[in-house]
């Protein structure tokens, strides 16, 4: 896949008029002054996570704009830039940056593209900038650098996971992405092959209430495919319909999308459409609509938490900080209550078991554990793992890797282990307890008699198939052994 890009806004007109010409003024008529380039240039600043830029081409298009006592941008005329040339009002970088350009004295805004149009589609993008700037009679407006960004478009991408594919028969299918209900894109995708090319959808809110261009428009996403589709152990062929639509695009804006299709215990399958980090589950039937909100919270959301519980089964007692019962009970039964769990588990010396039980009435779809520890993580490093968030489901390798430290369950079919359609789920931690209290030696093997304790916070976020989410802290503080 072409490289990404991220835009950033960095520089800016000066303004200031100057007393010292760069220039020969003899020339101008009365009532003239002269937009200087002499100190400045264009750069073209990419998506990347770099935020590098490059020397805009010579062939920079650059029109001005008249702008009236109101305020008002003439964008319908103009000012003619190319007066030799009949059809053409606008005039290039190359050709005015050692000369500048002659104006009346008055409010304008310059704007300048890398491509002299902007289709309504197409793959390949289109930077520019609007900069408003004043002439004075008599003098100079020297502008300085300019970075040119992503321009009226929205960059949009498509990907499908290999399970997805996979199942696709020969006649593949499409993903047609909609903007703002009258402009798209169509990306195919076969068993082997998908359009891995980014496609720029032209939007333009300029002229849009204040409302819609703080709110941006709506994106739709509609997936068409024939696939393979198993039901009660017979395979078909189906044409599969699935839409979501996402709320707050702008100009600017690169949205990845991304189709999966998971395989659960008992054969069958649950689809998904990723938007922007944004997940719209979808069951496997004829024709599905969704809908979904843009970087935030989905307020379309399914309310409760699903009867989510991590109930202790083995470790807490009646004597132990929390008791059993103090961490059990505080898991209500009401899914609109506000649950008050213990800050943190104690875990002394004497303790040599740990052990919990995930409850999901709505069956398990994600899984996902956030390590927070200033010894475990470390300890992951030197097993490779560089993002302390596992993924029990779609990370089995990872999980399995690190089980000598902190053996979580973790979900690989091939080996027979579940997590995703499960609807309980053992956390056994009794092998942790002594590798956490091994924190308390030194790097040198010397024994830790000062430190009282270690904390080490395991954040679970658990998602069922009814979209209800819920996160639980597994906070843990070792008393150091040695004390």
């Amino acid at each position: 896949m072409k490289k990404i890009f991220l835009m950033a806004m960095s520089a800016a007109l000066a303004l200031v008029a100057c007393d010292k010409d760069n220039y020969n003024y003899s020339g101008l008529k009365e009532g003239y002054g002269l937009l200087s380039f002499a100190d400045a240039g264009f750069v073209v600043s990419e998506e990347t996570n770099t935020r590098a830029t490059e020397p805009a081409s010579d062939n920079t298009v650059i029109w001005v704009y008249n702008v009236t006592e109101d305020g008002t941008v003439n964008v319908d005329e103009p000012v003619d830039l190319a007066p030799n040339d009949e059809d053409i009002t606008y005039t290039t970088y190359g050709a005015v940056k050692t000369s500048g350009i002659t104006l009346p004295g008055g409010d304008y805004v310059l704007r300048a593209q890398t491509k002299d149009a902007i289709p309504m589609v197409g793959d390949a993008a289109v930077y520019g900038i609007d900069e408003p700037f004043s002439i004075i009679a008599g003098q100079e407006t020297p502008l300085e650098e300019l970075t040119l960004y992503l321009y009226k478009q929205v960059k949009v991408s498509v990907s499908y996971n290999e399970a997805f594919q996979n199942s696709l028969t020969e006649n593949g299918g499409t993903t047609t992405v909609t903007i703002d209900s009258e402009n798209f894109a169509t990306f195919n995708v076969t068993p082997t092959d998908f359009d891995s090319d980014s496609q720029y959808l032209y939007l333009d809110l300029t002229n849009e209430a204040d409302e819609v261009q703080q709110n941006g428009v709506r994106m739709e996403i509609s997936v068409n495919a024939e696939m393979y589709v198993k039901e009660d152990g017979v395979t078909s062929v189906k044409t599969q319909k699935m839409t979501a639509a996402v709320t707050g695009v702008k100009p600017r804006d690169y949205r990845k999308i991304q189709i999966h299709k998971e395989e659960i215990k008992d054969g069958g399958a649950n689809f998904s459409i990723v938007v922007d980090g944004l997940e719209v589950d979808t069951e496997l039937s004829t024709d599905i609509s969704a809908s979904e909100g843009s970087l935030g919270d989905d307020p379309n959301a399914p309310k409760g938490d699903g009867g989510i519980k991590l109930i202790n089964i083995a470790g807490l007692g009646a004597t132990t900080t929390p008791t059993q019962a103090e961490w059990n009970n505080s898991f209500t039964e009401d899914e609109m209550d506000e649950e008050t769990r213990p800050a943190k588990i104690v875990i002394t010396p004497d303790m040599t078991q740990l052990q919990f039980k995930a409850v999901v009435p709505g069956e398990i779809f994600e899984f996902k554990v956030l390590i927070i520890s200033e010894k475990i993580e470390p300890a992951l490093g030197v097993a490779g793992i560089t993002d302390p968030e596992l993924d029990l489901i779609g990370e089995a390798n990872q999980v399995k890797g690190i089980s000598n430290i902190i053996p979580f369950p973790y979900h690989n079919p091939a080996e027979g282990k579940y997590v995703q359609g499960e609807t309980e789920l053992n956390f056994v931690l009794d092998g942790a307890i002594p590798i956490l209290q091994d924190f308390f030696v030194t790097d040198e093997g010397n024994t830790d008699t000062t430190t009282p304790s270690h904390s080490h916070t395991f954040e679970m976020f658990v998602r069922d198939y009814d979209g209800k989410t819920k996160t639980i802290n597994l906070a843990l503080e070792v008393i150091n052994p040695n004390i």
